[in-house]
């Protein structure tokens, strides 16, 4: 297996170049396809059941209760932990959902408009899995921390499907979870 390296995103990608990141990343075979978000204990609580006509929080993206709903029948599990990828050694427990990663779950994602949004009340902490089911992007919102974890081949393809995104080497990763 190919070794990987940490990578700080310099900016946090928004509008089409979050779409086009998150599109790159359900179209690459080397990803298992799942991400994963976080709801903290400590926001308030969202249902998967479907939204009851409450108006988006703005025109940017949709409210949490879309957003939950959009993402809803690509639910893989839940569980209530205190760690995951980007959780610091403090962090309190929370409602970590996996999702599928695919096209149709990317477009949602891409909705909010901007990784650094993913903050409450939307869940945060967006995390895209590995084939080898290790880290790939690690958003920690609250620390506004974005990384992805590459091996050599990735980071050339995204260097030339995306040339516009901002890595830095980053000597200090995320906690992995």
């Amino acid at each position: 297996m190919e070794t990987r390296s940490w990578f700080r995103l310099l900016s946090a990608p928004e509008g089409t170049q979050l779409e086009a990141l998150l599109g790159f990343a359900a179209a690459r075979r080397a990803h298992y396809p799942t991400f994963l978000l976080v709801q903290h204990a400590n926001t308030a609580p969202v249902s998967t059941a479907e939204p009851r006509g409450k108006p988006s929080r703005d025109d940017r993206g949709p409210s949490a209760e879309e957003f939950i709903a959009a993402l809803a029948p690509h639910l893989i599990t839940e569980a209530t932990t205190d760690r995951w990828p980007g959780a610091d050694a403090n962090s309190a427990s929370a409602c970590v959902r996996f999702y599928r990663l695919e096209a149709q779950t990317a477009r949602t994602l891409a909705r909010v408009g901007s990784l650094a949004a993913f903050a409450p009340p939307l869940p945060e902490d967006l995390c895209i899995l590995s084939n080898d089911k290790t880290p790939w992007l690690v958003s920690s919102t609250r620390a506004n921390r974005f990384h992805l974890q590459l091996t050599g081949e990735e980071q050339r393809a995204l260097a030339k499907s995306l040339p516009w995104l901002q890595l830095a080497p980053e000597s200090d990763p995320p906690h992995s979870g």
